[in-house]
Formats: structure tokens, sequence, C-alpha cells
């Protein structure tokens, strides 16, 4: 409890482009902490919350895996987080998280006690945080949905997180579309 309002505690919310002290992550292959600058590419950090069960977060397997790839060797670590409440719904444990990971082969991570959700104000399966670094510090840059079809990989107008990613690379520290609205399954 102690460690877990230490870490509540460091953090100053500012609204969007806020910054951020360190986190602690659980990854559930690992098993062990990593804190936020462990997970730091050299140029950002992606984190998607995502769910087992929700059809939102299956649909985006595919495409973070194919990001995760196209990015990982440019400095940027895309990492999955699942923030639902383990009590709620369907099951969504460790052991199964695990599972997930060993077939994507993605850093996945259980934030059971939704400190990460909280401190990030997500409330969606299927929303990113894109996190760059100035002055020691942790920034969001981007924040929402990922693309603007969350159905099908096909059709799609609108890469908001890719278009974050590229800003991220390119070195600018904002960009014009910050937040979109994110669609997906309710975090429980």
């Amino acid at each position: 409890m102690f460690i877990l309002l230490a870490i509540i505690a460091n953090f100053t919310v500012l609204g969007q482009g806020k910054s951020l002290a360190e986190m602690s992550f659980y990854d559930v292959s690992r098993k062990e902490f990593l804190s936020t600058d462990q997970l730091f590419g050299d140029k950002g950090l992606v984190i998607v919350f995502t769910s087992l069960n929700c059809p939102y977060s299956q649909k985006y397997e595919g495409r973070l895996v194919k990001m995760k790839q196209k990015y990982q060797d440019q400095g940027v670590n895309v990492v999955l987080v699942n923030s639902n409440d383990p009590s709620i719904g369907e099951p969504e444990n460790i052991p199964m998280m695990r599972a997930r990971a060993e077939d994507l082969g993605i850093q996945y991570f259980s934030d059971q006690s939704q400190t990460i959700k909280s401190i990030l104000k997500v409330s969606k399966n299927g929303e990113v945080v894109v996190l760059t670094r100035k002055d020691g510090a942790y920034k969001t840059l981007y924040q929402g949905a990922i693309d603007d079809n969350p159905l099908s990989d096909k059709g799609i107008k609108e890469n908001y997180l890719q278009n974050a990613i590229d800003h991220l690379l390119d070195g600018k520290d904002n960009i014009s579309v910050n937040y979109v609205r994110p669609i997906g399954c309710h975090i429980k």
C-alpha cells in the first residue's frame, strides 16, 4: 500500500500534454515490476490499454504487433496494459494475460490496481497514450483512438497513433491532433 501511495504522490496531472513522473508496470511474463524508464525506448513509449475479452482490443492486436515491429528499431516501444479489475466481468487473470503476451510476442502488463489507468486518465480498452521525455520528465504527446476504424484494418482514413509516432520520431514536441475520443470497451 505504501508503494502505491508513493507512486500516486509522484504524479502531477496537467491536462493534455500532462507531465508525469515514473510509473511502475507489472510484467506478466517476467513476473516483476518495470519502471517507465525501463520500458521507454530511445524516443518514446506507446501504452495501449487492452482487455482479453474486449472485441475492440482483439481487433487491434495484429495492428499493434505490426506497429511494435515497425517502430521498435526506431526507438519507440509499444506495450499493452490490462487495467480491468479481475473481480468484475469475464475472467482476466495473470496466467491468461501471460498466454496472450506469448501468442502476440509483445510486452503485456497487468494494472489490476488501476493505478496507471487513473494516472493517465484512461477510460477504455483500445485507448492509447504516447509518451515522450523532455528534461527528464515524461509528457503525453497523444492520447485517444488508435485509428478511425477499430473493427478492421481495411479502409483506415486516419491513423492517429501512427501519425503521433511519426511526429515523435521527427522530434516534434507537439502535434495538431493530440486527442481523439477512443472507441472501445470501458475498463471495468
